[in-house]
C-alpha cells in the first residue's frame, strides 16, 4: 500500500468528524563545530472540525528547544496547504509528488531551557522561527509504510531562522504523508534516520533501533483530544555516525 507519498497533494475529505491528512517532515545536521542540529514540522488538516493543527521544533546540542504547537489554526483555502492564522505562516508545496516539496514557515515560537516545560505551562521567551526547506526524495528508496502513513527519506538543503540566527542547512531527512481517523502517533512508536555508511533507519520497534544517543528532546503535549497525550520526540545520534528521529506517544499521567 502507497498510503499518500506519491501524490501528497491534498485529497477530498472523508466522512468521519476527525478524519485527517497529514505531512511530518523531519530534517537533521551535523556539523563538525556546531554539533548536531535537527527540526520537525507537522501539518495536519481536520476539514469535518473546519481547522488545522501545526507544529514545528528546532534543537540540537548546546541549544535551547524552539518549539511551536498550533491546534487551531484555520484550515487552507482550496487545493492550497497554505495556514494562515496570527503569528503564522506555513506553506507546504508539492512541487512533484513523491519527489520534491517545500516548507515555508514564518511563526512565533517558545525558546524553553527545559524541553518538559513544552508540555506543561510552555513558559520561555517568544522566538521568531522561520524555515525556507526543500525536500528531495531518492526515487529509489523503497518506500515505509505504516500505520503512520507512508514516508521516505530525503536530501534537505535550504535556511532555517531562530530568532537572529540564520542556519545554511544541507543536511538529510524524512517525511511522512497519510490520511485517515485517530492519531496514528499516538498509536505506534518511529523511528527513522540514515547512517554514514548509507544505510536507513526505518523501524517502528524502538528496541531494534542502532546503538545511539539521545542529544535532544522536543515533547508536544496533544491537548486537543481526549484523554490528552505527549509525542515524545527525539533527535538522536547513532554510534559509528548518522543521525535521525524517534517518536512515541506517552499517554496521560
Amino acid at each position: 500500500m502507497d498510503h499518500g507519498f506519491t501524490d501528497q497533494r491534498r485529497r477530498p475529505a472523508g466522512p468521519e468528524l476527525w478524519w485527517s491528512q497529514w505531512w511530518s517532515l523531519s530534517w537533521w545536521h551535523d556539523d563538525p563545530v556546531s554539533g548536531l542540529i535537527g527540526g520537525t514540522v507537522r501539518l495536519e488538516l481536520f476539514p469535518g472540525l473546519g481547522r488545522s493543527r501545526v507544529w514545528g521544533s528546532v534543537v540540537g546540542e548546546r541549544r535551547r528547544l524552539v518549539t511551536l504547537v498550533e491546534h487551531d489554526a484555520p484550515m487552507p483555502r482550496g487545493s492550497s496547504l497554505e495556514v494562515r492564522a496570527s503569528g503564522l505562516w506555513i506553506d507546504l508545496i508539492v512541487q512533484t509528488p513523491g519527489r520534491h516539496l517545500t516548507v515555508g514557515l514564518e511563526a512565533f515560537g517558545v525558546a524553553v531551557d527545559d524541553p518538559d516545560e513544552a508540555c506543561t505551562r510552555a513558559w520561555g521567551d517568544r522566538t521568531p522561527l522561520g524555515l525556507d526547506l526543500e525536500w528531495e526524495f531518492d526515487p529509489v528508496a523503497a518506500l515505509a509504510d505504516t500505520v503512520h502513513g507512508a514516508g521516505r527519506p530525503a536530501v534537505v538543503h535550504g535556511e532555517v531562522l531562530v530568532a537572529d540566527e540564520a542556519i545554511d542547512l544541507d543536511g538529510r531527512g524524512w517525511c511522512t504523508s497519510g490520511w485517515g481517523v485517530g492519531d496514528p502517533l499516538a498509536e505506534t512508536p518511529l523511528a527513522v534516520g540514515t547512517l554514514d555508511d548509507g544505510r536507513v533507519v526505518d523501524t517502528v520497534d524502538l528496541t531494534h533501533l542502532p546503538s545511539h544517543e539521545v542529544v535532544a528532546r522536543s515533547p508536544v503535549a496533544v491537548t486537543d483530544v481526549t484523554p490528552a497525550w505527549t509525542l515524545e520526540q527525539a533527535l538522536v545520534r547513532y554510534d559509528g555516525g548518522g543521525a535521525g528521529w524517534t517518536w512515541e506517544g506517552r499517554p496521560p499521567g
